[in-house]
């Protein structure tokens, strides 16, 4: 008989007996009249973290903790927060120990699976890989739903690249942490969860856009929009603004926009400016800019043999050097003065067929900068910088490399006004979200826009006049994203300025660019259109419920239960699919029909 139970009384009796049998153990550790709650505590308390008096002889301890498991004593019982010795053995980091538990069958999976979310919260990698041969495939689905998952925990690295997750297994997660608007989430899964089928996160997409399209007609989202973080409405609908960007950037497989800038020359091209040259410029320009002009500008860099195309130190430009000076200074009038002559965010290098983006104190890319210093005093900045780019990606491809970069940076400054919680970088971007076309087949509601473009002509003694667009488009557009020019990797596509003749004397004009006027056809295909795209917003809707119901049909314990949902799944499909035959496929036929190609009409100058 054990005299006290503590560990060493213990100790000492397994040392004297070497070769006593599991059931003998446990009875004579029972006789001094413990209950199998106070043995369990007993343990409990030698494996919380911390305790060395087991470390001292190590190879005893295991041996009785594989007597304990083996013996009749029921160990899987919890103390007052519900944790085990199992729970214990892990927070105690001992790997060994765990495996005997495992090994003993003592443990449920619900016990076990307290124990793995134990491992995931306090960041036990090796602990938390034992686990994984232990149990159930899924309760481990259940882990990676209900985990709270941190970038810096490595555990959660090795459970989202768990190779027994299916497809449809990692497409289900994602869709969760999108419904629940979980944005650490979701940028844990797409970084760390290998496998994400395209198809699954391309469909994930247009459900997100068709319910950020609905939200924002039922906000009335226009130029008189505020963003109030308060408000759980504007919350959702940034939330789906972040989620498009980062589920948009999985599927371009956008470059990491913060990696090195490229080292770049031009053949005719030798002498590269330094940061004084830059400084002593962009001071010549804040001190005059009430006076100067382009054509003065012009003049003095051509004398001193540079323009805004001259190379610069770490392979930037003149003009995105100067750019940049502005943004950090916060100087408006400079920064509306380069980007209405012909400096552009990001900048296309001729000859090279090459790009550089920007960025600002060492890996910040220029939105992303202005967002974490704009406030109500100097909201103009980000504007603008927004309708910039809006107007040179209006004119590029949607599947080109330069329009896909120019979306990422808006898209990564809508990333950065979240999480930095700032209402008026984020209304700045949510009344300048345009939505053009979005690359990999996106579905998007887009209508007809009428654009109204302000532009400053410059005159060239090399070239004909540049018409540079600088004003927002109208009506409240949509998202993309501004890109630019310091650290950077040269990438193929270029797309260079609009060059259009000029026979005026003045230096300022505007283009106005429309589309034909609206007759009787186009008129009932927008309606058309519109009653195309309300019944397949019906049938993705459908589509979500019938999955729903699978899933809980496959997940509920009760058998009654699972059929239940599969009955439920069974005639919502079925009623979805009498919706697409009677509504959704006709009203595209009539779509069709009534399809209008739009006509530019030409594009006039108008003297100021």
């Amino acid at each position: 008989m054990i005299g006290n139970l503590t560990y060493e009384d213990v100790k000492k009796f397994v040392t004297d007996n070497p070769n006593i049998a599991a059931q003998e153990f446990g009875e004579k550790l029972k006789q001094s009249g413990p209950t199998d709650a106070k043995i369990c505590d007993l343990f409990m308390d030698i494996l919380r973290s911390g305790k060395s008096s087991i470390l001292n002889d190590y190879d005893t301890f295991l041996k009785i903790v594989e007597l304990l498991a083996k013996s009749n004593i029921k160990i899987d019982i919890g103390d007052t927060t519900s944790k085990t010795v199992l729970d214990y053995a892990v927070s105690g980091e001992k790997p060994n120990v765990i495996k005997i538990f495992l090994d003993s069958d003592k443990f449920d999976q619900e016990r076990k699976s307290n124990a793995l979310l134990t491992a995931v919260n306090e960041g036990k990698v090796q602990e938390f890989e034992i686990f994984l041969d232990y149990i159930d495939h899924t309760k481990i689905l259940e882990v990676l739903n209900t985990a709270p998952h941190n970038e810096s925990t490595e555990v959660m690295k090795i459970l989202l690249n768990n190779k027994r997750f299916t497809g449809e297994e990692k497409v289900q997660a994602l869709s969760n942490a999108s419904v629940d608007s979980d944005l650490p989430k979701i940028k844990l899964l797409l970084k760390y969860m290998t496998g994400i089928p395209e198809d699954g996160i391309r469909n994930l997409l247009k459900i997100i856009e068709e319910e950020k399209l609905s939200l924002r007609e039922q906000l009335q989202i226009d130029s008189e929009f505020k963003v109030d973080f308060s408000n759980s409405d504007h919350n959702k609908y940034l939330s789906s603004c972040v989620i498009i960007a980062l589920l948009r950037s999985a599927l371009s497989n956008t470059p990491n926009l913060g990696g090195n800038r490229a080292e770049s020359s031009s053949s005719g091209e030798t002498a590269v400016l330094n940061s004084n040259d830059v400084g002593k410029w962009y001071q010549r320009i804040a001190r005059t800019i009430n006076s100067i002009s382009f054509e003065d500008l012009q003049r003095d860099l051509n004398k001193q043999k540079t323009s805004f195309q001259s190379k610069c130190g770490q392979g930037t430009v003149l003009g995105n050097a100067l750019l940049e000076c502005a943004i950090q200074n916060e100087n408006f009038n400079v920064i509306k003065f380069l980007l209405e002559n012909r400096v552009t965010v990001i900048n296309a290098i001729s000859q090279e067929d090459s790009y550089y983006v920007s960025k600002i104190e060492g890996d910040k890319p220029i939105l992303c900068f202005v967002v974490s210093y704009t406030d109500d005093d100097n909201a103009e900045i980000l504007s603008t910088l927004l309708q910039s780019v809006n107007a040179e990606q209006s004119k590029l491809d949607p599947e080109s490399e330069l329009y896909r970069l120019y979306q990422q940076l808006k898209d990564d400054a809508f990333c950065t006004a979240s999480s930095k919680k700032n209402s008026v970088a984020a209304t700045a971007l949510i009344q300048n979200d345009r939505e053009i076309i979005v690359p990999h087949g996106s579905a998007t509601n887009k209508e007809q826009e009428t654009f109204h473009i302000e532009t400053n002509s410059v005159s060239n003694s090399n070239r004909n006049v540049i018409s540079k667009p600088v004003a927002t488009v109208l009506p409240v557009s949509t998202n993309d994203d501004n890109h630019n020019n310091k650290n950077e990797a040269p990438v193929s596509t270029r797309t260079g300025p609009t060059v259009t003749p000029n026979n005026d004397k003045k230096a300022n004009g505007f283009v106005e660019a429309q589309f034909s006027p609206p007759h009787e056809k186009e008129t009932k295909y927008k309606k058309s259109k519109e009653s195309f795209y309300a019944s397949l917003r019906s049938d993705v809707v459908g589509v979500v419920i019938a999955g729903l119901f699978v899933a809980a049909a496959v997940t509920v314990p009760s058998l009654a239960g699972a059929l239940v949902c599969s009955v439920l799944a069974i005639l919502v499909v079925m009623v979805t699919g009498l919706h697409v035959k009677n509504f959704t496929l006709p009203s595209y036929s009539e779509m069709r029909e009534n399809k209008v190609e739009p006509v530019n009409s030409s594009l006039r100058n108008h003297a100021i």
